[in-house]
């Protein structure tokens, strides 16, 4: 076990844990390692590596109720899961930074014109962020975990339906970096709210979609948009310099940035969702 390790869970919890797992009475259990220096190193991993390697050692029959207690036992197995564990999450953190990159990689290459009328420097500065975004993203579900949103004020304060999203002219531009069009950038988010780009208008298949999820401020706070524009069944938006509008409704659902424009805004729910769910056999896809 690392020597860095923190202590994550308690001795009563370890305890516990090997109790329910066993059928016994925690007190019986305590009773039995009143002290034993083991419990320390136990008390370094999270409960689910202690339950996993108290299972494994009831699958290898290697204890029953009335035998000594197996700490030097529970905690070899247990060390092993812990170590399988962050394997798996290193092989995990990999695929999804690797799928991450090439979708920058891709989007980069051919960015010339999306980003026309930016200055060289934001595009340069744009492009380091994403690297440096590629690099130190947590990681979740093989993805990148969406950043917070990032709101100029709180939009359950804004007296329209539509709220401003906070941005600098390099943030616009990994919006135009990663899309597939010109000159909206066109994004879609799905029900669970995941964000990707896509080239066709209308319903786009999965094999056609590019997940962009962790990679921009902007994009990942229009994924908290559209599900409140859209009660969660996620759709489809434009993203402009100025403003992003919903593709069904065609209100502006979010301004970019400090300044409002003069375009109709949209209040509560996308009035294209409530129609559709009001015909029988209608199935909203995004």
């Amino acid at each position: 076990m690392p020597a860095t390790t923190p202590t994550t869970t308690t001795r009563e919890t370890v305890i516990g844990i090997w109790a329910r797992v066993w059928d016994l009475a925690p007190a019986a259990v305590a009773n039995q390692v009143p002290g034993a220096p083991q419990l320390e190193a136990l008390c370094a991993h999270t409960g689910s590596a202690l339950r996993l390697g108290a299972r494994a050692l009831q699958a290898k029959a290697r204890y029953r109720p009335g035998d000594p207690f197996p700490l030097d036992a529970w905690l070899a197995e247990t060390e092993q899961k812990a170590a399988e564990t962050r394997g798996l999450r290193a092989t995990d953190d990999r695929k999804a930074r690797a799928h991450a990159a090439g979708v920058v990689q891709n989007r980069s290459a051919d960015a010339l014109r999306r980003v026309e009328g930016f200055p060289a420097w934001v595009v340069e500065d744009a492009l380091e962020r994403l690297a440096e975004r590629l690099a130190t993203a947590e990681v979740e579900e093989l993805r990148l975990r969406r950043r917070a949103p990032r709101y100029r004020r709180d939009p359950a304060l804004a007296h329209s339906g539509a709220v401003h999203v906070a941005a600098d002219d390099t943030e616009v531009a990994i919006v135009a970096v990663l899309s597939q069009t010109a000159p909206r950038w066109t994004y879609s988010s799905t029900p669970d709210g995941r964000m990707f780009t896509h080239a066709r208008h209308g319903y786009s298949a999965e094999g056609d979609r590019s997940y962009v999820d962790g990679l921009s401020d902007v994009v990942d706070t229009v994924s908290d948009v559209i599900a409140r524009h859209r009660g969660g069944l996620g759709g489809r938006v434009y993203i402009t310099q100025r403003h992003v509008e919903c593709a069904d409704c065609e209100l502006v659902i979010a301004w970019v940035g400090a300044s409002a424009g003069t375009r109709r805004t949209a209040v509560g729910t996308c009035s294209a969702v409530a129609d559709r769910l009001s015909r029988p056999g209608r199935v909203v896809r995004r």
